[in-house]
């Protein structure tokens, strides 16, 4: 039996994964640079393969991953925040709005297949922005990414 305040697919999920859902501020827009997946999912390792061959690793970096819905289908960035310098690459930019949202914290590496799950149930919850952006904050601790989606309210 999981004893998780707000367990995110209990059940279902391996349960040392499992973490609480909470509210999580975001003080400021977060500027990002990014490589838009050809395709969800099968695209998004290539996204993330062509975002470090450009990026590359000589700068410590915070990695993100935004999804979205756009005519029906989930379009997916691979991202991490901008800093000076980085216009030479070439990528896109994609703001993540400051606002409030609703997190969870999530040991992905070999879990991978659990996302959809976890931000299905997050979706699920009372006060979530419709049509909100999943958010995908990696390594908040060594082996954890925090899934967020917005607040209603959030801009």
């Amino acid at each position: 039996m999981c004893t998780c305040a707000t367990p995110v697919g209990c059940g279902n999920l391996n349960k040392s994964i499992i973490m609480e859902i909470s509210e999580f501020e975001i003080k400021e827009d977060i500027v990002t640079i990014c490589v838009k997946a050809a395709s969800f999912p099968a695209g998004i390792k290539d996204a993330y393969d062509k975002l470090h061959r450009l990026v590359g690793s000589d700068k410590p970096r915070q990695l993100y991953g935004i999804s979205k819905m756009s005519a029906g289908n989930i379009v997916y960035y691979a991202g991490v925040n901008k800093m000076s310098g980085d216009d030479t690459f070439g990528l896109d930019e994609y703001i993540i709005p400051k606002g409030k949202y609703l997190a969870t914290l999530f040991k992905w590496e070999g879990n991978e297949h659990e996302f959809g799950r976890i931000f299905n149930e997050l979706m699920q919850q009372p006060g979530v922005k419709p049509g909100t952006i999943g958010v995908e904050q990696y390594y908040v601790t060594p082996d954890e990414a925090r899934l967020m989606v917005q607040l209603a309210g959030t801009l």
